[in-house]
């Protein structure tokens, strides 16, 4: 597979009510969760990235998204109540629409995966192709994980009540799963708590919003 053609794509769309501040915008190591998560995805050689927001988050991004966000992709979730899924489908309707080979489904709920773990995603991906790729952690499917072209279409057309699981379930015959022993794939951030117990033990556990400085 040409990497050119590698998108990515970050769901980032959720409202956090459990959290009680929005996710992406939230600090570890004195930067944003989606600041992180993009850097390491492009680190990893997938671009462009395809970020859905909802209005909220992305009106206090706009304005320093050219510098902080330079091969990423808005796409604006107005309906973020829809759920998950409905996301997904926005992300991966625009990474199709914009010549996509595979793409990558990283969660913001899930912001400390390794860079080396998205490599091996990838580098899995070019001696397998056609295959989703799912990194396996304890036994656990973790995220992101990696979409083919051939597959896009299972989830566009999906039915309206169908998860992300339910259709990787389905493609299960499709689906390489590779043991990873990065824990950031299984630490889904929903709440405080969570966010204080799956982060590197060198940051801060506290979880602060990101100060936005319009420039």
């Amino acid at each position: 597979m040409n990497r050119h053609n590698l998108h990515a794509v970050i769901l980032a769309a959720g409202l956090s009510n459990r959290m009680g501040a929005s996710k992406p915008l939230l600090t570890a190591g004195n930067r944003p969760l989606l600041g992180q998560l993009y850097s390491h995805i492009t680190a990893a050689g997938a671009a462009p990235i395809h970020i859905v927001l909802n209005a909220g988050v992305f009106g206090l991004l706009t304005a320093r998204w050219p510098r902080d966000f330079p091969l990423a992709r808005a796409v604006l979730n107005d309906a973020p109540e829809k759920g998950q899924m409905h996301s997904l489908r926005l992300g991966l309707a625009q990474a199709q629409s914009a010549g996509a080979d595979a793409v990558i489904v990283a969660l913001v709920d899930h912001p400390f995966v390794r860079l080396a773990t998205l490599r091996a995603i990838i580098s899995h991906s070019a001696s397998s192709f056609g295959s989703i790729i799912i990194p396996v952690y304890a036994g656990r499917n973790g995220h992101p994980y990696l979409i083919p072209r051939a597959c896009f279409g299972n989830f566009l057309g999906a039915p309206a009540d169908a998860t992300a699981r339910d259709i990787l379930h389905h493609l299960a015959q499709t689906t390489i799963r590779i043991g990873t022993d990065d824990p950031g794939v299984a630490a889904n951030i929903d709440t405080p708590s969570d966010f204080a117990s799956c982060q590197p033990a060198n940051h801060d556990t506290s979880p602060r919003p990101f100060n936005i400085v319009f420039l």
